[in-house]
């Protein structure tokens, strides 16, 4: 976790072009903001390229950036970084469908968005976001601890098949 964050947004994820990293390229560039890519792929373009990162710099790179951006063009089904993000109190800034409409609250933990220029206003719009606040939220959904349990009660309904199942 970092309250202070850097002058920079951040991409960090597969350079794929359905994971939409260029997205993140366009906002930035139109906006002359700082962009950090990091990932594995072929990287071209607007940005500073960093290539693949280990945990450490990751955990660096996420708790600094002002948001860090998710704009995936296919139903994402988790998307674990946007949530490494928020455990770091870092807004996450993504599309609108798949699982960001479970897991950001527009205008609390970061901004969904459809439009291009609904992107271009998330980025003017984070720095006002409460980091902390961010990263509590998180923590009350996605540690290690919540999640165990989480996962143990999960396997003790599936032990439950061999008896009376749903009817238990």
């Amino acid at each position: 976790f970092s309250a202070e964050k850097e002058d920079y947004f951040l991409y960090l994820g597969r350079l794929a072009d359905r994971k939409g990293w260029r997205i993140a390229q366009e906002v930035c560039k139109k906006l002359n903001q700082r962009l950090v890519v990091a990932g594995p792929g072929d990287f071209s373009g607007y940005g500073e390229y960093v290539g693949v990162v280990d945990y450490e710099e990751r955990g660096k790179l996420l708790s600094k950036a002002r948001a860090v951006f998710m704009p995936s063009l296919y139903l994402e089904p988790f998307g674990s970084v946007h949530v490494e993000a928020m455990l770091c109190g870092t807004p996450a800034i993504t599309t609108d469908w798949g699982v960001f409409t479970e897991t950001i609250v527009n205008g609390f933990n970061g901004y969904r968005c459809r439009m291009f220029s609904e992107f271009v206003e998330a980025t003017q719009k984070v720095d006002k976001l409460d980091y902390k606040a961010i990263r509590k939220d998180a923590i009350s959904k996605y540690s290690t601890q919540v999640v165990a349990k989480q996962y143990e009660n999960y396997f003790k309904r599936l032990s439950t098949l061999w008896g009376k199942g749903f009817y238990a």
